[in-house]
């Protein structure tokens, strides 16, 4: 059975490729190949050739692989990628047999935005069912390195059911798969102070510039700018001038745009024009799941 998983990692990888875009996948994933399979544990084992760069792959593209895996082998429990002594006295013939058409590249230096995110907060520990399962997808596809179809990505949801994990989560995979990208997470509330503190200090022009160059904006909890007018007209702006240079827009509140009262007609259609993503309350067995 193993042999048989074996011949399957090259259309694993080739899907990888397609969905994750060629440079993240040839940064990270090119060098993986095929380690073992096990048919009691339903493990599949992959090598590349270092530890970092395996406990990388693990962190960030672990429910991808396995997904993937699964696509192809449903008996699939589990992907693991190991590093170290046992990869590295496979380089010489790893090196020798590199799947076909893929061009090298050097890995990129990680993003220095990713040490002001929570790495607890990731898509891997973010507990998906019913309830939540179209704004998980919506945000993994908001992460990833082509263009998302839609755009902005509204969330919403009452206290505690994820959105700021959601966007802890899309930070952090954009700016694995982004080295140089511009990443901006703030409140709605620090926005407004951030604004009216430009504003009396006469320091506007830096605060433009400064969101103006985010390559992927996550505002969270937008219920705190509701009658805030001149808040209200800043950030239209931001969002026009983003949205036209075709960076990305993720806004989280506790209620649909439509039900935001006190928000400016032109404000709740720019939100509205993307995906609205609602988050229910989730199900009895998903508080168990959460709990343990």
């Amino acid at each position: 059975m193993s042999g048989e998983a074996a011949t399957l990692w090259p259309r694993v990888a080739e899907g990888l490729r397609r969905d994750l875009g060629v440079r993240t996948f040839d940064h990270w994933l090119k060098p993986v190949r095929f380690a073992d399979y096990c048919t009691l544990s339903g493990v599949v084992t992959l090598e590349t050739v270092s530890r970092f760069s395996a406990n990388w792959i693990n962190e960030r593209f672990g429910d991808r692989l396995e997904l993937a895996w699964r696509q192809q082998l449903p008996a699939v429990r589990g992907v693991t990628v190991r590093g170290g002594a046992a990869a590295d006295d496979r380089a010489t013939v790893l090196a020798s047999s590199p799947l076909p058409s893929f061009d090298a590249m050097p890995a990129p230096a990680a993003n220095p935005a990713l040490l002001s995110f929570d790495p607890r907060l990731s898509f891997d520990r973010f507990v998906v069912a019913r309830s939540n399962i179209l704004a998980a997808n919506a945000a993994r596809r908001m992460a990833m390195i082509e263009a998302p179809q839609f755009n902005p990505l509204y969330l919403c949801s009452g206290t505690g059911q994820g959105k700021t994990h959601l966007l802890q989560a899309m930070a952090q995979d954009y700016a694995a798969a982004h080295p140089t990208a511009n990443i901006i997470l703030m409140s709605a509330e620090k926005f407004m102070l951030e604004f009216v503190g430009a504003m009396r200090g006469g320091d506007m022009m830096a605060f433009k510039a400064r969101l103006r160059a985010a390559d992927l904006l996550l505002l969270d909890d937008l219920q705190f700018v509701i009658g805030k007018n001149s808040t209200q007209e800043e950030l239209l702006h931001t969002i026009d001038d983003l949205m036209t240079a075709g960076k990305r827009l993720v806004v989280t509140a506790d209620r649909p745009p439509a039900m935001l009262d006190g928000v400016e007609a032109r404000l709740l259609s720019r939100l509205s024009g993307g995906l609205v993503a609602d988050i229910e309350a989730p199900e009895d067995d998903l508080r168990e799941r959460i709990i343990r």
